[in-house]
């Protein structure tokens, strides 16, 4: 277990999970359930306010990660979800279906 202090504050336990572009990404326990947890850079914002607001209009829809929380900081940003899989060709939705409803949800 890694000593990370999160804007979260309900996290019991977290793991690291992955890296990338916009930032990590943890694997995390909180008192109630296991979830992943996204923690953007700071000049990430945009990426951010895209993925929660994707996110949100997905909220309800089998196939897709449901988002717990999302909390903006001045250092960094967090997007607490719904664990599922890995990655999105672990969701049998075929990726060309993502892209298109992601171009659409955000133009």
């Amino acid at each position: 277990m890694e000593n990370l202090q999160f804007l979260h504050q309900n996290i019991v336990q977290a793991n690291h999970f992955g890296n990338g572009v916009q930032g990590i990404v943890y694997e995390v326990q909180t008192s109630e359930k296991e979830l992943i947890l996204k923690v953007y850079k700071p000049n990430t914002e945009r990426s951010f306010n895209i993925e929660v607001q994707i996110l949100n209009a997905l909220k309800g829809y089998d196939g897709f990660p449901q988002i717990h929380s999302s909390i903006k900081g001045t250092d960094r940003h967090e997007i607490m979800m719904q664990k599922y899989g890995t990655n999105v060709s672990e969701s049998h939705i075929k990726v060309e279906t993502v892209y298109k409803m992601c171009s659409q949800l955000v133009s």
